[in-house]
């Protein structure tokens, strides 16, 4: 089905949650060098910079948004069943962990130096503080704005990969960083289009939420696996991981063209 959202002009949609969003994303760094914070309350409150700043902007989109007819699809496809769900996780998983092999490729083109002096060190952090910040209220946050705002209003005035495009690009310089941007950019991209081709909303929340509790997860996870159980169930799921991550996005785009849309 065909997603749209009335309004006017869509470059008014967005200037002002973007400016604010990243005002307040950049002030954790900011205080660290100036020494404003310890190094211990830095470390402390970095991991909810991210959460906090994305639920500053939804804020923020609220009053940069028009007023509209309703948000998008009937009753009967505003809910996602759970194998779903789980299924966009893993999604999610996938394309975050191959994302971040994909951008670790070009790390020498990308500056990575500057991006290790701006990544706070999480070591000490409460694993359940980090999910809950970094792998629920970030994504769900910057979903709203940067999908749910900024793509489906540039949905109704331009193509759906331009816009899907957009949205990936103001995603990316939402990030303040070049290597992370990079990054953030072809996610959001991708994100863009697997909403549009599942015609839900919360299809691209479970996926943002998946690729960054996974992020926050794999490193332990890999290397409890080759500790306890060895290289092949390391291997396992990683091709678990493509097999179920290309399929599911192969489905979503089999359906979109099923329901005859096109882009």
């Amino acid at each position: 089905m065909e997603v749209s959202v009335s309004g006017g002009n869509p470059f008014c949609a967005f200037p002002a949650c973007l400016l604010s969003g990243t005002v307040f994303s950049g002030a954790a760094d900011w205080r660290r060098y100036e020494c404003i914070l310890p190094a211990c309350a830095y470390a402390d409150w970095s991991d909810r910079d991210s959460g906090c700043s994305s639920l500053h902007i939804v804020v923020s989109g609220r009053f940069s948004r028009r007023k509209e007819t309703g948000i998008l699809y009937p009753a009967a496809d505003r809910h996602l069943p759970v194998p779903e769900i789980l299924g966009f996780l893993v999604i999610g998983a996938f394309l975050g962990q191959y994302g971040n092999i994909l951008v670790g490729l070009f790390q020498q083109y990308l500056n990575p130096e500057a991006y290790q002096e701006l990544s706070p060190d999480f070591r000490g952090e409460s694993i359940w503080s980090l999910i809950f910040w970094m792998g629920i209220a970030a994504p769900f946050a910057e979903e709203v704005i940067f999908r749910w705002l900024v793509f489906l209003r540039m949905r109704d005035n331009m193509r759906v990969i331009t816009a899907a495009l957009f949205s990936g690009l103001t995603f990316g310089i939402y990030h303040m960083n070049l290597l992370q941007g990079v990054y953030a950019t072809i996610m959001g991209l991708l994100f863009a289009l697997i909403l549009e081709w599942r015609g839900n909303l919360f299809a691209s929340v479970f996926l943002h939420m998946g690729a960054n509790i996974w992020s926050l997860l794999v490193s332990d996870v890999m290397l409890y696996m080759l500790d306890h159980t060895g290289a092949t169930s390391v291997i396992a799921l990683n091709l678990f991981l493509v097999f179920a991550g290309t399929y599911g996005i192969w489905r979503c785009y089999k359906n979109y063209q099923k329901r005859g849309c096109t882009s």
